[in-house]
């Protein structure tokens, strides 16, 4: 392009790359790694938590990804993982407890015999 085009455009003979006063200026993406890392181990742990030793150890991963990624930005993905993962462990809870009456149960009925 001509001096004369580049001088009233800006950035047009750089293929839009150079600094315009017409183009946004692309603020960096700012990304949190530990909150998608406790973001995936809360998922796994949702849907492998029931595998003895791979469940405990995603989900304590979780937790302490979950907390570490709570002090950067942005500290939403951190916040779905520990909300996730309390779900999960209340999920827990209340399985072993209603498992545990159902076989107390069981072996009641089948001591009756």
């Amino acid at each position: 392009m001509s001096k004369i085009s580049e001088d009233i455009l800006p950035g047009i003979a750089t293929g839009g790359a150079g600094a315009s006063p017409w183009e946004p200026a692309e603020a960096p993406v700012r990304r949190n790694g530990y909150a998608t890392a406790a973001l995936v181990c809360a998922l796994l742990t949702a849907g492998l938590g029931w595998v003895p030793v791979l469940g405990w150890v995603l989900w304590l991963s979780a937790i302490a990804l979950s907390l570490t990624g709570l002090t950067r930005a942005p500290r939403w993905q951190a916040c779905v993982a520990l909300v996730l993962t309390a779900a999960v462990t209340v999920e827990a809870l209340l399985f072993a407890v209603v498992g545990s009456r159902a076989v107390h149960s069981l072996f009641s009925f089948l001591a009756g015999y």
